[in-house]
């Protein structure tokens, strides 16, 4: 086989394996809708059961996040049901925090005092 002969089969595998990707990418895509669609249904069934959770959804995605990491290979339905006494014991924690922001925040240095009292840049 000369260099020429080579190219040309290359280029046909090449080709051949564009067509087979492009023949898949229907299958992939309908795969990926309905895995879209059961997760937006898990979603709202789950703020359906726990609708105190509504307001706290930057909270409920950082703890199924949490869970997630810890146990990857479960299905979501058990991820979900191990977040629910996080979350709750999360909100709670968080009740008191003023989560205010200060639109015009001070842009003096002022150093914060030593608590010993003495301030002589020694550490």
């Amino acid at each position: 086989m000369d260099i020429q002969e080579i190219e040309k089969l290359i280029d046909q595998k090449i080709e051949k394996a564009k067509e087979d990707i492009l023949l898949a990418l229907p299958e992939v895509w309908s795969s990926l809708a309905l895995e879209q669609k059961s997760q937006l249904e898990l979603a709202e069934k789950f703020y359906t059961d726990h609708p105190e959770f509504k307001n706290h959804k930057e909270i409920v995605a950082h703890m199924i996040s949490l869970e997630d990491g810890k146990n990857p290979l479960a299905g979501m339905k058990e991820k979900l049901g191990k977040a629910v006494p996080k979350i709750k014991r999360r909100i709670e924690e968080t009740k008191g925090l003023s989560m205010s922001v200060n639109d015009n925040p001070s842009l003096k240095y002022e150093p914060i005092p030593s608590p010993s009292g003495s301030n002589n840049g020694e550490i």
